[in-house]
Order: structure tokens, then C-alpha cells, then sequence
């Protein structure tokens, strides 16, 4: 089955969202957070591991086209755990080509956090983009 990214409109912008995996993780050690400093409300969260969904956007404007986050799913275990028995997402460019983005066209690419850049498959040359800034 071909997951559909999920696209929208918001002012001039067009907007997709990949669903790229997700990883399994203890928010507790990812947090740094001793049990003693859990707060009592979400003691559950805290106690089993728990599935962090991986995301990437697509934001086309007028001149410009940026990506943020972008990750290839097959690199994720460099990333963390695998949430065990989940379907495996298609690649990040067959997913950009079903929302009728270019790759080539990208000319910034944006990077929220460490891990990203890591299991991104930029650093090991995977996912080939345009002549893209990478912020």
C-alpha cells in the first residue's frame, strides 16, 4: 500500500508531510529524567517505551522550495530503535515524486535537531537534492 503525503495550503505556501517511520523510545532516558523527576500525570509515558513518529516537510513558495528534516527511512536505525512490526515507509523520494516535488528543485534544506542530520542519508550522500543550502 502507498502511503499518501498529506498536503495543504496556507497563504502562498503549499505545504507536504512525510511520514518517514518511527522510532521506539523511553522518553525518561531521551529526556535525561531521573524516575524520581517524572511528573506524576504522565508516569505512563515515562515508564514503557514509546513511538516517536519521524516527519519531513516540503514547503513551496514562490522561488523557493525547502525541506525540512528530510531523512531516508531506511537510515532511521542509525537514528535509534525501530518501533518493532511497523510497516516500512517508502523512501523519502518516491514519497517527494507522489507530491509532485522535485528534489532537484530544493534549494534549502532545514535542520531542527542533531539526529536529523545524522540519519538524515545527506551525510552519507543518499538523498540527492538540488543546489541546497543547508541550514
Amino acid at each position: 500500500m502507498m502511503h499518501t503525503p498529506s498536503q495543504f495550503t496556507l497563504g502562498a505556501a503549499t505545504i507536504s508531510l512525510f511520514q518517514l517511520g518511527a522510532l521506539q523510545v523511553r522518553l525518561a532516558e531521551w529526556l535525561g529524567l531521573a524516575e524520581g523527576d517524572w511528573p506524576p500525570a504522565l508516569t505512563s509515558l515515562f515508564a514503557a517505551p514509546i513511538a516517536v513518529p519521524v516527519q519531513c516537510a516540503h514547503i513551496a513558495l514562490p522561488g523557493r522550495s525547502l525541506l525540512v528534516d528530510p531523512c531516508h527511512p531506511e537510515l532511521l536505525a542509525h537514528s535509534g530503535e525501530l518501533v518493532p512490526g511497523a510497516t516500512p515507509m517508502p523512501s523519502l523520494l518516491t514519497q517527494l515524486a507522489a507530491a509532485q516535488v522535485d528534489p532537484l528543485t530544493v534549494d534549502t534544506v532545514v535542520i531542527t535537531h542533531p539526529l536529523a542530520r545524522d540519519g538524515a542519508g545527506l551525510r552519507w550522500g543518499q538523498v540527492e537534492l538540488g543546489s541546497s543550502e543547508v541550514v
